[in-house]
């Protein structure tokens, strides 16, 4: 009886940690469009890179605080 339930917590704990992955990595694959996109705007002439650069810039400082 206290295996299965052991074994039922550590499943639980594995989805967990499986789940929090799994942002983790969509959040990059997000981030990474991102990027592709902006280098898309920079070539079409639409944004200048260096306003990018600025906007990245304030973005880290946010995520950071």
């Amino acid at each position: 009886m206290d295996l299965e339930i052991l074994l039922k917590k550590q499943a639980k704990e594995d989805q967990t940690l499986l789940s929090s992955s799994e942002m983790e990595n969509q959040e990059q694959v997000i981030l990474l469009n991102i990027e592709v996109a902006a280098k898309d705007l920079v070539q079409s002439g639409v944004v200048k890179e260096s306003s990018l650069a600025q906007e990245k810039e304030s973005h880290k400082e946010e995520s950071s605080q």
